[in-house]
């Protein structure tokens, strides 16, 4: 029971920090900016065979609307905090 409650507790402080830490983020960063970061390093990360494939079919433009949509969950879930 005792270790339950210590691992529930852990959780609940690891998701507070995450929390805390986005909304230091989210202070000093626009989420456009962030949302754009994170794109950018999920392609980086890709090989060159994939960031070529995304290129082909969806253009230099693709993060665009992946983007918007992001924006738009975060800023729902925003709101429901």
């Amino acid at each position: 029971m005792a270790k339950s409650n210590f691992i529930e507790s852990l959780d609940d402080k690891i998701f507070n920090a995450v929390l805390r830490a986005n909304s230091i983020v989210q202070t000093r960063m626009p989420i456009t900016a962030i949302i754009e970061s994170f794109l950018q390093t999920s392609f980086e990360s890709m090989t060159p065979e994939q960031q070529v494939q995304i290129l082909t079919d969806l253009g230099p433009e693709w993060y665009l609307p992946i983007a918007a949509r992001m924006e738009k969950r975060i800023r729902k879930i925003d709101q429901s905090l």
